[in-house]
């Protein structure tokens, strides 16, 4: 079954300097790439799972982010088009999402760029428990990086993600 989540580690790094000057405040990406390096550095996990694999042991600093990049505009597609895509490019894991909503069902394909092969290709889910799934990952994305103090976590779309109700 697909599933998905970002898990606060028991015990947090303090050594985590997360007041590092942003170069550019205003590209989502790189600070979704910032971000996900500080979740990293604090020992932060992200988990992900499905298409015959419990857990495709992703990492957050690059596997998470590349989600994260994807997230607005999956949601927004998903909602105006039906349909939409994440591309986990990261070396080793080189796999595309592509989502496809039918009524209250996402059918969620799996395409591997590797030897890996997803059994079985394509997973369904229900729409509404998908996008509770994809803004609970925001959310607690936005969480983390104002637990950690990170200035990021009041910019947009990062600080609206803080005041969402999930």
């Amino acid at each position: 079954m697909f599933k998905f989540a970002l898990i606060c580690p028991k015990q947090m790094k303090s050594t985590v300097d997360s007041q590092e000057p942003l170069e550019d405040d205003g590209d989502y990406e790189y600070l979704v790439m910032v971000g996900s390096r500080l979740l990293a550095a604090a020992d932060y996990r992200f988990t992900l799972g499905g298409f015959g694999s419990d857990d495709w042991n992703l990492d957050v600093e690059y596997d998470m982010s590349s989600f994260v990049e994807g997230l607005p505009d999956l949601l927004a597609d998903l909602r105006t088009k039906g349909a939409g895509e994440i591309d986990l490019y990261a070396q080793g894991v080189e796999r595309v999402l592509k989502f496809s909503r039918v009524q209250d069902t996402v059918a969620i394909a799996c395409i591997s760029r590797t030897d890996w092969t997803p059994n079985p290709p394509i997973e369904y889910c229900d729409y509404v428990e998908l996008e509770v799934m994809l803004k609970r990952l925001a959310t607690n994305f936005a969480h983390a990086l104002h637990r950690l103090s990170s200035p990021i976590a009041r910019l947009e779309p990062f600080s609206k993600w803080l005041r969402e109700e999930v």
